[in-house]
């Protein structure tokens, strides 16, 4: 069995994405939680995407600080969080029945990143 995990030892980041009717699929990331709508901190890039791509992403967040270990904090593991935002890129790339992806939060921690909460819709073509 994994051993629990402190959820307040890391940063929020929502991952997400969705078949947008211009560009097709598109992913994004930024930063999560309750702050997502007050910072609007995200990034976007056109899906499917690989964890280079996504970790540049990632560091265009005015949110990276966060991450890289603030004010004594342990620093995230951005690659995790990189192959989090590329998978969920891959989902909707390979999925058209999926319209949108919302995974928020995503804990990013020293030690991974880990999704908290997610929801899936449905509505593209099969």
């Amino acid at each position: 069995m994994e051993e629990a995990r402190d959820v307040d030892a890391g940063t929020e980041v929502i991952v997400g994405g969705l078949r947008d009717p211009s560009f097709g699929p598109v992913v994004l990331t930024g930063l999560g939680g309750i702050f997502t709508e007050v910072y609007e901190d995200t990034s976007h890039r056109i899906a499917p995407i690989d964890a280079a791509e996504a970790r540049e992403a990632i560091e265009e967040l005015t949110a990276i600080e966060l991450l890289e270990g603030y004010r004594g904090r342990d620093p995230a593991d951005v690659d995790a969080l990189a192959d989090v935002v590329a998978a969920v890129g891959d989902l909707v790339a390979e999925h058209e029945a999926i319209s949108e992806v919302d995974v928020n939060p995503v804990l990013a921690t020293s030690e991974g990143a880990v999704a908290l909460d997610a929801l899936v819709v449905l509505g593209g073509d099969a």
